[in-house]
């Protein structure tokens, strides 16, 4: 990649080359989503196509530390010609990993146990089982604009969605799942203002708590519903969910894969809040690209769970390399700073970002959590109708400018944006700027 730290277009995008793959890409897979580009190569945040355009990428769900951070190579390198071999044949990083991973862990999780995945989808699949067999109850609470992954049938059963992407294929699905009103508090799905809601979605809760508790093994949360349209729940809903799940003796499963690893400035986003999870599922960001994923428990409730004698579910799960690269990937954020850096950063990004808003009206809301943050793009401030299609010319627009942004949300309306902490005050900058002249474009 030709020394740059800022994006630079010399094609037009999809170049040529990015075309062709994209054809042959279609002779073998599903369709291409507009926007996608070919890689080349990547460092930091930037990442290069097969035809030499360089992108920022703020979109990425796994890159924490940035793209082939030289300490995580130098890892892999190493582990490599030591021993690549997966699970369950013990190995000095297999260990080492989860010991690390319980130092970074808030409260009684420091002392639990740790059982490795290979995809977040897996564990959350694992973590409702976990749950399940703990408590000998069959019945989860999930929430509405929920969304833990595309990779099992228990993710699908999990989804308050029902688009194709997470359900499709699958229904009807076994009703073991019970599903409550999330905070959307730029929509309340109960009609309330949130200046005095009270919050009324956590008394919907108990409501349904009250007809099933004896039946109810788990709630399953994500701790920032990020696909669901970045939506940030009060602090005291999540402080008032964590004790009720207390007072019912109930399980509190928390989904960290996207949101854990520090890029809310704390390794778990429900830390923002003071709450303590029983069960945490981590993924994605963790090993530095390369698949790992993990569920972190009490060891009380592993312990009654002796199906996970080996520490791994799959046969590629804790594989050497892996660990590997995660420890290097925990040494990198600690070494970095990277923890505090997110939390500065995201609230810097957040301010120019609601600064934006009172420029523009058709930005209905602004929110996140340190740098997890989405704009909720809509036709008009006062009738909140959704600007989806607006939304979509704005991300294709930043595309040809060399920023990659993402769109989610129920209504493909919210534009969300995830850069990894390494990123510089410049790059956030020109962002920023290619962001507004990408609204501007589409007024």
């Amino acid at each position: 990649m030709e020394k740059t730290n800022l994006p630079k277009i010399s094609t037009a995008v999809p170049g040529p080359r990015t075309r062709e793959l994209i054809k042959r890409k279609m002779l073998s897979f599903t369709k291409n989503q507009l926007g996608q580009i070919a890689v080349q190569r990547a460092f930091g945040n930037l990442v290069e196509d097969v035809d030499g355009n360089v992108f920022l990428d703020f979109s990425s769900s796994t890159n924490l530390i940035g793209y082939n951070h030289p300490k995580i190579i130098m890892a892999i390198h190493d582990q490599i010609n030591k021993f690549i071999g997966a699970s369950p044949i013990l190995s000095v990083p297999f260990i080492e990993c989860a010991e690390k991973l319980k130092e970074m862990l808030p409260g009684e999780l420091k002392e639990g146990k740790i059982a490795y995945t290979t995809t977040g989808s897996e564990a959350i699949d694992l973590a409702t089982r976990l749950a399940r067999a703990y408590m000998k109850r069959e019945l989860i609470i999930s929430f509405h604009e929920a969304h833990f992954g595309e990779g099992t049938s228990e993710c699908s059963r999990l989804a308050g969605d029902y688009r194709p992407r997470y359900k499709g294929g699958l229904t009807p699905l076994i009703l073991d799942t019970l599903f409550a009103p999330w905070p959307y508090c730029y929509r309340c799905p109960l009609g309330q203002s949130s200046d005095n809601c009270d919050l009324a979605c956590l008394s919907y809760f108990e409501e349904i708590l009250s007809f099933s508790q004896e039946k109810v093994a788990a709630v399953i949360v994500e701790a920032i519903p990020a696909n669901g349209g970045v939506l940030v729940p009060p602090p005291s809903y999540m402080q008032g969910l964590s004790s009720k799940c207390k007072e019912h003796g109930i399980v509190l499963v928390v989904d960290e894969v996207f949101s854990g690893f520090g890029k809310t400035g704390k390794f778990l986003a429900v830390e923002n809040w003071n709450v303590l999870p029983d069960i945490a599922c981590l993924g994605k960001s963790m090993g530095g690209e390369l698949p790992i994923s993990a569920v972190a428990t009490r060891a009380e409730i592993i312990d009654q769970c002796d199906f996970l004698a080996y520490g791994t579910q799959g046969s590629f799960s804790g594989n050497a390399c892996s660990c590997a690269a995660t420890i290097a990937t925990i040494n990198v954020i600690k070494e970095e700073g990277l923890l505090e850096r997110a939390r500065k950063l995201g609230e810097y990004m957040k301010r120019r970002l609601e600064e934006l808003a009172d420029k523009y009206t058709n930005i209905g809301d602004v929110r996140g959590i340190g740098l997890i943050l989405g704009l909720e793009l809509v036709k008009d401030a006062t009738t909140k109708i959704p600007a989806n299609e607006q939304a979509e010319l704005v991300l294709q627009n930043a595309y040809r400018r060399g920023l990659l942004i993402s769109k989610v949300g129920r209504y493909g309306n919210v534009l969300r944006m995830t850069p990894p902490p390494i990123v510089t005050k410049e790059q956030v900058e020109v962002a920023l700027g290619i962001l507004e002249e990408s609204l501007k474009s589409t007024l």
